[in-house]
């Protein structure tokens, strides 16, 4: 029933359904799940972060900003990889403490603080569209809840 997971993604991005559904529902695929949750929001981060960085770089070269002493220092630093174990981390934190919502209707703030665009944006992908809600009604009727 699981092959393409994204039924799976999107109850586990759902606020009233959760990781915690996996526990009945498939227990086996939690950490997959979880995994590549962790994958997707590093890369809906790191997207927004490089364009962001890449409207700064071109406002710099517009004002004709000063190139460093040491062109190579940038090459050597370890900073980004010690940010992406953050961001990793971060990102697996939000995800264990978020606490689900039994409201009926959703709302943003339904979703973990830190990095909410990007967990609405997750959600979205994966819990609209005529496919999600065919997925949706499967699975209610898995769950018995339809």
């Amino acid at each position: 029933m699981f092959k393409d997971l994204d039924l799976l993604m999107a109850s586990a991005l759902h606020p009233n359904y959760g990781m915690t559904t996996f526990n009945s529902v498939a227990p086996n695929m939690k950490e997959e799940i979880f995994q590549r949750i962790v994958k997707e929001m590093k890369a809906l981060i790191r997207q927004e972060t490089e364009e962001r960085d890449n409207s700064q770089d071109m406002e710099a070269m517009e004002e004709h900003e000063e190139v460093s002493a040491d062109p190579f220092a940038e090459l050597c630093d370890t900073t980004q990889a010690d940010q992406e174990d953050d961001l990793e981390e971060d990102i697996k934190k939000e995800l264990l403490a978020w606490k689900r919502s039994k409201e009926a209707t959703l709302k943003k703030s339904h979703f973990p603080a830190k990095y909410r665009d990007q967990w609405v944006t997750l959600f979205i992908k994966y819990n609209t569209g005529s496919q999600a809600q065919q997925q949706w009604s499967d699975y209610s009727a898995l769950l018995g809840t339809s």
